[in-house]
């Protein structure tokens, strides 16, 4: 996945639902049948605890304030994969006899439309004021309504046309009451379960000499955060970007500790390949996951974090499979004796020779002393071929990084990935190369 934002802030905007206003809020709950389970004065424990989805819930500091109270912190916590957004926008009610009633507000006040993310692992607190109610707090059992939360697997999709979803304005509840105490201060100790958000590792980087360009999250909690110097350059008024302005660092959001400081594009590994990227430069970090920085066709770079794998497969299926092509003389650095083989389970005629239909089932498997990969898995292609190409790039260290590179032929597409090993992890990592669908043939050597 590639992506590239520039960042003008350290916070995360995010345009909210126009629900959010304070016009509609008050039609968030009909009053006289309200969603909360505590409807009286008589209950005693208020219910300040709301679950947008599984891992992810909003509270109050504390279930009583008091008197005058003017603000109040809402903590936000997050212990799934997901991203949330959220924003201001707030209504106010009070139980009066079993009923609930909205508070009045002042004239002529509006809510800003900015919003904030939510991070997967994270733990965020919000203040929610009070300075626009017309009236300040007396004793009595009071609820609060919030905006729409949106929730998606990253933060890329939490957009209007992203893969996401709207849960309903959150409600909490609070008494008033002169026996209550002042909100106490909020730790910022990390617990067990919390990681460090992209905001605050981007934080450390704020200074004249030093700012961020763009950054990408792996799904293993790394981020990657290209920088450049803004004393030298404008990204605004240089219209040559290269490289050469550009550098990387690599921050744990798990522990906020650095992994590798990257000056230069080109300490683990380079390569030219034109039909690929104009420039491509991969970097091996410590958990042995591989991060590769490229200059796009406008000379800008992208950062893109390698997180599909082919791990060794419990077994192959090969019932009814044919060797079309095997390379058993592969300078493979983790085990001299590995082999490439393509199957097709097209049948062989008497000359040997393979007697073809229009479509066949392929696989190309990776056999290693360690396991078995499924560089291709068995599939079923409509006048289609696998091919492949395997070599060695070589590294600045004098280390090799072996390459299969995956060529997939159909009638109506055309696929290329490339299946780098990764020596740390055993596993290969996949790099999306080419792909194309719903096209018409005309031609090409065979």
């Amino acid at each position: 996945m590639i992506k590239k934002t520039l960042l003008c802030t350290v916070t995360s905007l995010i345009i909210l639902l126009s629900s959010c206003s304070d016009n509609n809020l008050s039609k968030a709950v009909d009053s006289d049948n309200p969603v909360s389970l505590l409807s009286t004065n008589e209950q005693e424990a208020p219910n300040n605890i709301w679950t947008v989805t599984d891992g992810i819930t909003l509270r109050l500091v504390q279930d009583s304030y008091l008197p005058g109270t003017e603000a109040m912190t809402l903590i936000l916590e997050n212990r799934s994969d997901s991203v949330m957004s959220y924003g201001q926008g707030w209504s106010f009610e009070k139980n009066e006899n079993g009923i609930w009633r909205e508070l009045e507000t002042i004239e002529d006040y509006a809510f800003t439309s900015e919003g904030y993310t939510l991070y997967n692992r994270a733990k965020n607190t919000f203040t929610i004021p009070t300075w626009f109610l017309n009236e300040p707090f007396s004793e009595g059992l009071y609820r609060i309504t919030g905006c729409t939360l949106r929730v998606a697997p990253d933060d890329e999709n939490l957009s209007w046309e992203g893969d996401n979803v709207d849960y309903p304005r959150y409600q909490l509840e609070f008494i008033i009451s002169d026996s209550a105490s002042p909100e106490p201060d909020i730790t910022s100790e990390k617990e067990d379960w919390q990681w460090y958000t992209p905001s605050e590792i981007i934080g450390i980087y704020e200074s004249p000499t030093t700012q961020v360009y763009s950054y990408i999250q792996g799904a293993n909690g790394l981020v990657a955060v290209a920088l450049y110097d803004p004393t030298e350059h404008s990204l605004f008024e240089d219209t040559n970007l290269g490289k050469d302005i550009f550098w990387m660092d690599i921050y744990d959001r798990k522990t906020g500790s650095r992994y590798e400081a990257l000056t230069e594009p080109t300490i683990e590994f380079s390569s030219n390949w034109p039909l690929i990227w104009p420039y491509q430069d991969g970097f091996k970090v410590d958990t042995g996951d591989l991060l590769y920085i490229f200059l796009n066709n406008s000379g800008v770079p992208e950062i893109q974090y390698l997180t599909n794998r082919i791990n060794p497969a419990d077994s192959i299926d090969l019932s009814g499979m044919n060797l079309y092509w095997q390379d058993d003389n592969l300078y493979f650095p983790e085990d001299n004796g590995a082999k490439l083989s393509l199957y097709v389970d097209a049948e062989k005629g008497d000359d040997g020779n393979f007697l073809y239909n229009d479509a066949h089932n392929w696989l190309l498997v990776m056999e290693t002393s360690f396991g078995d990969y499924p560089l291709f898995p068995r599939k079923y292609l409509q006048l289609g071929k696998v091919e492949y190409a395997a070599f060695n790039e070589f590294g600045s260290d004098a280390y090799d990084i072996f390459h299969v590179l995956v060529t997939v032929r159909q009638s109506a597409g055309y696929e290329i990935y490339d299946c780098i090993f990764n020596a740390d992890s055993k596993a290969f990592q996949i790099a999306p190369v080419y792909n194309i669908s719903n096209i018409n043939p005309v031609g090409g050597s065979r």
